[in-house]
C-alpha cells in the first residue's frame, strides 16, 4: 500500500496534467493523514509488548482503532463521501503494517517497534524532505520549464514519493528473516539519527523501551 502511494505521488511530479482537482485535494488530504497516523503507530506497537495470549493482543489491536475512531474524531470524517475513502486507506494501511504475522510474540513485537519507530523518524525527516525537495525544485523543475504556479504541487508530489517509498522499504526491512538476529531498523543509521536530532528529537529509544 505505501510503495502504491509513492507511484501515486510521483506520478503527479512527473505528469501534474493527468491530475485534476479532484485527484489533487485526495492527495493532499493521505498527505496531512500521515502525520497522526505515524504518530499512533507507537500505540499500536506498544499493544503488542503486552503480554497474554495472541488473541487478546488481537484484540487490544482492535481496541486500539475501535477508539481512535470512535473518541478520536475520525468517525465522522470516516463517514464523509469524499474524506473518508482517503481516511480509510491510510488507517487500514498503518494497522496492517505493525499486523503480526508470525507466532512469535516478542519478534513480532520488536518488529512493530521497528516499523513504528520508524514511522516517527519519518515526521521528524519531513523537514529534511522539504529543504531537499525545494533544492531540487530551484535546481532542476523551474530551469526544465516548470511554472511557478504548479511548484507547490510539485514540491508535494516529490516529498509524498520519498516518505512512502521510506515506508514501503522501512515494512519490508523489518520483515527480512535477518531482522531476527540484529533488530536493526532502516532509519537506525548514524547520519538519518544525527537528521533527526538536529529537528527536536532525541531518535534514541524505541517505542518498547
Amino acid at each position: 500500500m505505501p510503495l502504491l502511494l509513492a507511484s501515486l505521488f510521483a506520478a503527479k511530479a512527473l505528469r501534474p496534467d493527468a491530475f485534476d482537482d479532484e485527484a489533487n485535494l485526495r492527495l493532499v488530504a493521505t498527505a496531512l493523514a500521515e502525520l497522526p497516523l505515524c504518530l499512533l503507530e507507537g500505540l499500536f506497537a506498544a499493544a503488542l509488548t503486552l503480554p497474554g495470549p495472541t488473541w487478546r493482543r488481537r484484540l487490544i489491536f482492535v481496541g486500539i482503532v475501535v477508539f481512535v475512531l470512535a473518541l478520536g474524531g475520525m468517525w465522522p470524517l470516516l463517514q464523509d463521501e469524499w474524506l473518508g475513502p482517503v481516511l480509510a486507506w491510510s488507517l487500514v494501511g498503518h494497522a496492517l503494517a505493525l499486523a503480526p504475522l508470525g507466532a512469535e510474540h516478542e519478534l513480532e513485537a520488536a518488529r512493530a517497534d521497528a516499523i513504528a519507530h520508524d514511522a516517527a523518524d519519518q515526521v521528524v525527516l519531513g523537514g529534511w524532505s522539504l529543504v531537499l525537495g525545494a533544492a531540487i525544485l530551484l535546481a532542476c523543475w523551474l530551469p526544465a520549464g516548470g511554472s511557478v504556479e504548479d511548484a507547490p504541487w510539485f514540491l508535494l508530489a516529490l516529498i509524498g514519493s520519498l516518505h512512502f517509498s521510506l515506508r514501503a522499504a522501512s515494512i519490508v526491512y523489518a520483515r527480512r528473516e535477518r531482522f531476527s538476529v540484529d533488530r536493526r531498523r532502516l532509519l537506525d543509521r548514524g547520519w538519518i539519527q544525527w537528521l533527526v536530532r538536529n529537528l527536536g528529537r532525541s531518535g534514541q529509544r524505541g517505542y518498547g523501551d
